[in-house]
């Protein structure tokens, strides 16, 4: 392939998110940015490295990523036109972009083609954008198919997490949690204790706590007497 000089390319940006901390010990990030690499590459485009588009361990169910994530960066550059027109958004998948109910993920799908950016999912190869979606009008299906299995994938995972929750509370509720901890995750003043099987106040951080209450109480009681 003879590839244009670097300043005719069109630009690419590859956008990286995955939802749990524990993503971010396995490939998710390196097989990401890999495809978008490996695409830029082969088609002849120009991939950035100024824009930084990841979000890590941001969730994409209820928007967060479109409204104050990296996602939200970059479609603020592109109304800006600090993102030229022409350019490419490389996703892994759809739903790497939103996970959001339809009407929402739908308005952020079309904002940004609408704004003259490309949005090419990696794994199927599709390339979306304005034109091709007035030209192919059948492609809309496939872009509303992908979106409600992404948000309905997620409405599914967030109830069984809900319900095991659910359960989890009335075990401890009931006394039949076994010396077993509600959770790991703990305020900085506690902790689980193994040995003992409890959760445990970590004494100093425990007193900085009651004296920050202390305080917030006294002024309190001063503002209401003055």
């Amino acid at each position: 392939m003879i590839l244009p000089p670097a300043s005719e390319q069109p630009r690419a940006y590859s956008y990286v998110r995955f939802s749990t901390p524990q993503q971010a010990h396995g490939d998710s990030l390196s097989r990401q940015t890999e495809k978008a690499a490996r695409y830029a590459a082969e088609h002849g485009l120009a991939l950035d490295t100024e824009l930084s588009l990841a979000d890590l361990g941001v969730s994409a169910f209820r928007g967060a990523n479109a409204r104050t994530g990296a996602l939200a960066s970059f479609i603020a550059a592109v109304e800006r036109g600090y993102v030229p027109e022409g350019s490419y958004l490389l996703v892994e998948n759809i739903d790497r972009m939103t996970r959001d109910d339809m009407s929402e993920a739908m308005t952020l799908f079309l904002r940004i083609i609408n704004a003259g950016v490309t949005v090419v999912t990696l794994t199927s190869g599709y390339a979306y954008s304005k034109e091709s979606i007035n030209q192919n009008p059948m492609e809309i299906y496939v872009i509303v198919a992908e979106l409600m299995r992404a948000n309905r994938e997620s409405a599914r995972k967030s109830q069984l997490v809900g319900d095991a929750k659910a359960r989890k509370k009335s075990r401890l509720l009931a006394g039949e949690l076994n010396g077993k901890p509600y959770t790991r995750q703990t305020p900085g003043w506690l902790r689980w204790e193994e040995e003992s099987r409890t959760y445990v106040l970590v004494e100093e951080r425990a007193a900085l706590v009651r004296e920050i209450f202390e305080r917030a109480a006294g002024h309190a009681d001063h503002r209401e007497r003055g």
